[in-house]
């Protein structure tokens, strides 16, 4: 698409639905997957745990080698459909989750070269992450009331039939989705010549390796992530562990929450304009702290607190989900700026840190948890996210560079100067 032509909303709408099946599996993964090992398979903690590592590690070390194989220019019928395009049809998990995530993440600052515009692109990208998250939780929710009894009211080995249902139904909305991305974004063929293809790998592999504000982001990125994460994870571990309650309550507050995520991801666009990615990054981080600090002290024999304060609780943490994740999906599209063809490996970088920190920490936590304390997964829970969210304020509060808005360009223009001499010998 020409850069002086705007989007059209097909394409906005296109671009928005592509990564939906990739939401739809990590919602499971994320919101699940420990729950059906631990509660429905019966597995012990550190199995479980060790499952979920293994799943992260190796979609973590897929990621920057996805992102320099989909930076790199071939000469072959799919550099016709698109470098980004081809690799997002590679749907074999995990290597096909960061094959998927990596091109669409690399594919939106290709489609508008507008700071505006890509924040949009970011911004709807979460809002549909988020409307993934609710379509998951709705139906589980729907799958958990067949053929219901009163005596299983607990989540159980009973249950093992529903989760396939869930699977098989969010996979079915997911290709139709896909197919949709597919149809309506047209990728630019990529046009080259020998000598450019070596120079330009080369050059900016090294530039991106060596200049330190893309781990500067990195860490921002991973801890938002993080904070996420873990919160989809171990929100259900608290409603089922400490606060006991009924298996309907493992969709229903995880709804209510990424319901929040939702509702301020339309908004969040319009404060990063007017505010800046600082000022929206610390602000999303203070109220993710405050809602650790509530649910911390809230007491599981408190009716109150079980009957309506745990709806502000997960209502917090949506609303700094969503700042803290779009504003850092912004912060490392500013960082690429218009260094497209090097958009993939710095995704890729993420993905690898965000993923095997995710893996490490829960794993962590699972060998961690001590025998007969109730109270454990919701220590878990407050502190690993106040920690990893105290990390990304104080990081962002200190990258100079993010004392503007936007800035642009940031790997290009730093690293002009060292990659010239380099560009000549290529030459």
């Amino acid at each position: 698409m020409p850069d002086n032509v705007g989007l059209t909303y097909p394409v906005w709408f296109a671009y928005g639905i592509g990564h939906v099946l990739n939401d739809l599996c990590s919602s499971i993964w994320f919101s699940y997957t420990l729950l059906f090992f631990e509660f429905v398979l019966e597995f012990d903690n550190t199995l479980a745990g060790a499952t979920i590592i293994i799943g992260q590690v190796a979609d973590g070390i897929s990621a920057p080698i996805v992102g320099i194989l989909s930076d790199k220019k071939f000469e072959s019928w799919f550099c016709k459909y698109g470098r980004r395009k081809t690799w997002h049809l590679i749907v074999l998990f995990q290597f096909g989750w960061c094959c998927t995530q990596v091109s669409h993440l690399s594919l939106g600052p290709e489609l508008s070269p507008d700071q505006h515009d890509r924040t949009s692109l970011i911004s709807l990208r979460y809002s549909f992450t988020v409307l993934s998250n609710i379509i998951v939780y709705v139906i589980f929710f729907a799958v958990l009331h067949l053929k219901k009894k009163e005596k299983d009211d607990i989540l159980g080995p009973q249950d093992k039939s529903k989760f396939q249902l869930l699977a098989w139904i969010v996979i079915f909305i997911g290709l139709i989705m896909s197919a949709i991305f597919h149809i309506v974004i047209k990728e630019k063929p990529v046009t080259f010549d020998d000598n450019e293809q070596i120079c330009e790998t080369n050059v900016h592999f090294k530039s991106l390796i060596r200049n330190f504000k893309i781990y500067n982001v990195a860490c921002v990125y991973i801890t938002s992530r993080l904070f996420v994460n873990l919160s989809q994870v171990y929100i259900p571990y608290y409603l089922q562990t400490y606060l006991q309650l009924l298996s309907k309550n493992l969709a229903i507050f995880p709804l209510v929450m990424f319901i929040s995520s939702f509702i301020t991801s339309i908004i969040i666009k319009q404060f990063n304009v007017e505010f800046g990615r600082r000022f929206t990054y610390v602000f999303g981080s203070v109220v993710g702290i405050l809602a650790c600090i509530w649910l911390h002290f809230g007491q599981e024999d408190d009716v109150y607190f079980r009957t309506y304060e745990i709806y502000g609780i997960v209502i917090a943490f949506g609303c700094a989900s969503a700042v803290i994740l779009v504003t850092s999906v912004g912060i490392t599209t500013d960082l690429i700026g218009n260094n497209t063809n090097n958009g993939a490996f710095v995704y890729g970088i993420m993905s690898f840190g965000d993923k095997v920190a995710n893996g490490i920490v829960v794993f962590i936590i699972q060998n961690l948890k001590i025998p007969n304390y109730k109270p454990y997964y919701r220590d878990a829970l407050t502190i690993s996210c106040s920690i990893v969210i105290i990390i990304g304020m104080i990081t962002v509060l200190t990258v100079k560079s993010l004392e503007s808005p936007y800035y642009s360009n940031v790997l290009l223009e730093e690293e002009e100067d060292k990659t010239t001499e380099e560009e000549r010998n290529c030459s």
